[in-house]
């Protein structure tokens, strides 16, 4: 008896597909392992032996670790014992799940199958997930978090306008975002927007704010107790705001990392970019500007990989683009892209604030840049046909 690919379940289907991706990214990872050419990223040697002193601290509350440079993303690459291996399991685990929440985000807005495949592999095999997979950085995770938040605010709505427990549940995924890295504030934003936009009941909608916040904000808390405790400084992410501020606003900035003028003093560093920008009103308007649109940019070769496979990000951002401008002027009513519209809109504006660095600044939006583009081909087919 012969089975033709068109008998085969759906989920089957995607399945295998989603097992063939993690192949390729496990096979790119032991490739470079077995070479020894494996990459930690430009930050992760700095997070690796910050989790280091963390884990090899007396107690749980890192005393051997003293730098509140960076974000506390270190603690849970400490947690994997700063295992490369580890990490890669733990990264793909992530990337995994995020793959699932897109078919599942795609089959609710109806998408056709070869269009979920498609999206499928436009993110999979997006270039730079394989080598973020394999560095110790918190790109993959945040996408995780980016990517769970529209999945949970728009698939388990009912539950969430019914009780208040989900809300704790999702105060504490939240938590967890912004603990890894400020960044995450949109989902917190976007899930407190949802709230109040589903409730007409002030009390309602009140009492499972209230309760958001508490458990959003929770792990910051305590991490500020920590630092205030262990250090004598009151520092609930990092205190690197002054220098991502300068490095964004300076006189020889261009939107990017580089260049930027000899760095200042660590206390000195905000109030000089504060003074650039009340000094400079109109270059300052510039730069934001500038970022926004550098958002948009095609990756530069040497930071992207294989010269080859930068075709992905021209056929991404024209199609993403073309994708948000269409639901934003049709007014899409799907509540999932316009979540997804939200945390965009939202991540540019951060970046904005301080600087670009492309791929990387704009992998945790990545997955609904892909979503989009799938859209707006879905959009367009629909027109044609009628």
């Amino acid at each position: 008896m012969k089975i033709s690919i068109k008998q085969i379940p759906a989920i089957w289907k995607i399945t295998f597909l989603i097992n063939f991706i993690l192949i390729l990214h496990i096979a790119y990872f032991g490739i470079n392992y077995y070479r020894g050419e494996y990459s930690l990223g430009v930050d992760g040697m700095r997070y690796r032996i910050l989790a280091e002193e963390y884990r090899t601290s007396p107690t749980i509350l890192g005393e051997n670790c003293k730098n509140l440079f960076w974000t506390p993303w270190f603690i849970l690459i400490a947690l994997l014992h700063e295992n490369p291996v580890l990490v890669f399991i733990f990264n793909l685990f992530c990337f995994t799940i995020i793959l699932y929440m897109l078919y599942v985000l795609s089959r609710d807005i109806k998408l056709p199958l070869f269009l979920q495949i498609l999206l499928l592999l436009l993110y999979g095999l997006y270039w730079p997930t394989f080598d973020y997979l394999l560095f110790y950085h918190y790109e993959i995770f945040l996408t995780f978090i980016f990517t769970g938040m529209i999945f949970f605010l728009f698939i388990f709505s009912k539950r969430l306008e019914q009780s208040i427990l989900p809300w704790i549940l999702l105060g504490l995924f939240t938590g967890v975002g912004i603990f890894v890295h400020p960044r995450a504030f949109g989902i917190f934003l976007l899930g407190a927007v949802f709230l109040v936009s589903r409730h007409k009941n002030i009390r309602l909608w009140g009492a499972k704010l209230a309760v958001y916040i508490l458990f959003s904000f929770l792990l910051l808390f305590l991490w500020g107790i920590r630092n205030k405790t262990v250090l004598d400084r009151w520092v609930f992410t990092s205190d690197s705001l002054g220098y991502n501020l300068f490095v964004g606003f300076n006189p020889i900035a261009r939107g990017t990392f580089a260049p930027q003028p000899p760095y200042p003093p660590h206390d000195q560093a905000f109030e000089l970019a504060k003074n650039y920008i009340l000094s400079h009103p109109g270059r300052s308007f510039y730069l934001v500007f500038l970022k926004l649109v550098k958002f948009w940019y095609p990756s530069e070769a040497e930071r992207f990989g294989p010269r080859i496979f930068l075709i992905q990000d021209y056929v991404i951002i024209l199609f993403s683009l073309s994708g948000l401008l269409w639901a934003v002027i049709s007014r899409e009513r799907s509540p999932v892209i316009r979540g997804m519209i939200f945390l965009i809109l939202y991540y540019m504006a951060f970046h904005a604030v301080f600087y670009i660095d492309i791929p990387r600044f704009r992998l945790p939006v990545t997955p609904f840049l892909c979503f989009l583009s799938v859209y707006i081909y879905h959009k367009l087919s629909r027109v044609r046909e009628s």
